[in-house]
């Protein structure tokens, strides 16, 4: 569960017109239904916005106007502008996103949201609506978590949707929608890439955090991870089918890939003893072609 504060503003920063029409210049926005958001983890329960998050708050009538916080989950407006309306919608992250020019309520993300070590920041989609009085994020993703051991030093791990499902791109979200779902474009990818900044030496003891922020989606026939190291490359695939949830982290099993390069040098050599029994078998050195 996500420890965060209730969501409350004061009377001076909420202004209503006697027509019902609301101004917010500064507000305070909690997230409400993830163990991880976009935001910043610490431990294993309690979801932090960082100081120079931003997000995006519009109206029915006024266009998106950028919020900032310090940190303590209260936004204000980072330009002294306001925005006014009845019904209100705000949006995170702020520079990923955009609102789409046909329809209003319809919000455009680019989503490419992946992440590693033990407190990751995962630029994940989450979304509000509200009369002005609150802010109440719910997330529009979810999220798949490995953990890798070995001793090899790692330089990127890409995903793999092995049925071709559209997992990286550019999605929409529709706040009609009472749960914000991003559902990615047809135009979008069935790969998703996380290259390290700095190669990360693996360890067998401690295992390294790899995450990917993926939409709702089932991969009908698994992923692959292929993972890219100094000296050479391996992958690891399931052909079982998989579900992302929203606002959910699914969590696999430590994957070492000292076993997974094992494994395939004993299957090889298997392989090889297996055709060199079948060669003198059937008299394999006086074969003709």
């Amino acid at each position: 569960a996500v420890l965060m504060l209730p969501c409350s503003c004061s009377v001076d920063e909420i202004q209503e017109a006697s027509d019902g029409l609301k101004t917010i210049s500064k507000i305070e926005a909690s997230i409400d239904d993830a163990p991880v958001t976009k935001a910043h983890l610490e431990g294993t329960d309690k979801v932090k916005w960082n100081p120079w998050d931003a997000i995006g708050i519009y109206s029915d009538t006024d266009n998106p106007v950028l919020f900032t916080t310090n940190g303590d989950g209260v936004f204000q407006s980072s330009s002294g502008r306001t925005v006014s309306g009845h019904e209100f919608y705000a949006y995170y992250p702020y520079y990923q996103a955009s609102l789409s020019a046909e329809n209003r309520k319809e919000l455009r993300f680019d989503n490419s949201f992946p992440s590693s070590g033990e407190n990751p920041y995962l630029n994940l989609p989450i979304i509000a609506k509200s009369d002005g009085s609150t802010l109440s994020f719910k997330h529009a993703a979810g999220v798949l978590h490995f953990s890798l051991t070995g001793t090899q030093v790692l330089k990127s791990v890409t995903l793999w949707a092995n049925g071709s499902e559209h997992i990286a791109g550019m999605g929409t979200i529709d706040l009609e929608e009472d749960i914000p779902v991003l559902k990615i474009d047809n135009s979008g990818s069935t790969v998703m890439i996380m290259t390290l900044g700095e190669p990360v030496q693996l360890t067998k003891d401690k295992p390294f955090d790899i995450w990917f922020g993926l939409p709702p989606i089932t991969l009908s026939q698994g992923f692959t991870l292929f993972m890219v190291f100094e000296g050479g490359s391996i992958s690891k695939t399931t052909d079982k089918a998989v579900t992302i949830t929203r606002a959910t982290i699914k969590n696999y099993s430590v994957v070492d890939l000292n076993q997974i390069i094992e494994d395939e040098e004993a299957e090889l050599a298997a392989e090889r003893e297996a055709l060199i029994a079948l060669y003198n078998a059937t008299d394999g050195p006086h074969w003709n072609n």
